[in-house]
């Protein structure tokens, strides 16, 4: 999955109006990169708050991973949606899968114990990199994807 970027249409108007000057752009400018890098941190806080909350159903039994599963896909959602934003996509395709699971459990009753498992070991494994797309993680992400297609689970 390619990087998140920004786009940036050239302003066609700036030419016909008069507005700010190229050095006050600039300050502006500066001024709203210092913000997304702000932004950026607080949201990578998130996902590792969030990443915790999920590592804790790690080792639960079934009773609990069925009682509590609304927990955990909160947690999933959360994460899926905002992970590839500040670089760890990986950590993002993860909580996706678990996000499908849950939904699987929703329509279906069924909850695969053992592929959520290895989810969250999965999800254990690549938080302790740097939750980027490296050759190896992309080879787990690809096997948790078959694994989910061969037990019925739509993504």
């Amino acid at each position: 999955m390619a990087a998140p970027q920004v786009f940036t249409p050239e302003n066609r108007l700036s030419k016909v109006i008069g507005g700010l000057g190229a050095s006050e752009s600039r300050v502006l400018v500066s001024g709203a990169e210092d913000r997304v890098n702000l932004a950026s941190e607080a949201v990578r806080t998130f996902v590792r708050d969030e990443v915790r909350v999920i590592l804790s159903f790690s080792g639960k039994s079934e009773e609990n991973l069925h009682a509590e599963s609304h927990r955990l896909e909160d947690s999933a959602v959360r994460v899926a949606e905002v992970a590839g934003a500040v670089g760890l996509e990986a950590i993002g395709e993860v909580a996706r899968g678990m996000v499908a699971m849950m939904a699987s459990l929703r329509t279906t009753g069924v909850l695969h114990i053992k592929a959520l498992e290895l989810h969250l070991s999965s999800l254990a494994l690549i938080n302790q990199g740097p939750g980027g797309q490296t050759a190896d993680v992309e080879v787990i992400l690809t096997r948790l994807a078959t694994m989910r297609h061969a037990i019925g689970i739509a993504e």
